[in-house]
């Protein structure tokens, strides 16, 4: 498998981009734009394709519609994810463009719910906290984190439906994975488990 990261959009948020001898997968499309268009088009052939969502935010899911349109996929997101992504208020579109832009998920993941890969396996593992319906993807020895855990930090937890105290419990939840991932966040650089169970705060005082 392949993993690449597009850095899109003015939030210049982490889009991930996986690929297979017959699969790929879009995580967090923030805008459809640039090497990320390239890699749709690219990809348009593959027998199975998807768009998932680590949260509803409005900087993970501006190119959703995009792609889905290139595609012809599923959108793939948790019960309360899907809920809020349906909500310009909980997204966020509100505030942040000043009219409303809502996204109708296909496909409602449950938490520890595996997908099929291509051969590997993608599980779901619900981290509430910064949204009430963040999740946090594993595949392998890799974790796409989306806004819950960052290189040194954690994702805020003032927005509508965040939690300070249901982010702990989550990042507890990620501290506690056995072994060592590598950790793709929603922005900025990737990191690992163990460098944040060392040296991220939140992670070292739960």
């Amino acid at each position: 498998m392949e993993i690449k990261r597009f850095v899109l959009g003015s939030y210049q948020t982490n889009c991930y981009a996986l690929s297979g001898t017959d699969f790929a997968a879009v995580i967090d499309p923030a805008f459809y734009e640039g090497e990320l268009v390239n890699f749709v088009k690219e990809n348009k052939d593959k027998k199975h394709k998807y768009i998932l969502l680590t949260h509803c935010h409005i900087d993970h899911i501006l190119g959703v519609n995009a792609v889905k349109a290139e595609w012809d996929c599923s959108v793939m997101a948790s019960k309360h994810a899907a809920q809020n992504l349906k909500n310009p208020n909980t997204n966020l579109s509100l505030m942040f463009l000043g009219e409303p832009f809502v996204i109708e998920p296909d496909v409602v993941l449950n938490n520890n719910q595996k997908i099929d890969f291509g051969g590997q396996e993608l599980t779901v593992i619900e981290t509430p906290g910064h949204t009430n319906g963040s999740v946090c993807f594993l595949m392998d020895n890799v974790i796409f984190s989306g806004d819950t855990l960052f290189l040194g930090t954690i994702g805020r937890t003032d927005f509508a439906t965040a939690d300070y105290s249901e982010m702990l419990k989550s990042l507890k939840l990620l501290a506690n994975l056995k072994g060592d991932y590598i950790v793709y966040s929603g922005h900025g650089p990737k990191t690992t488990l163990n460098f944040e169970r060392e040296n991220n705060y939140y992670l070292r005082t739960i």
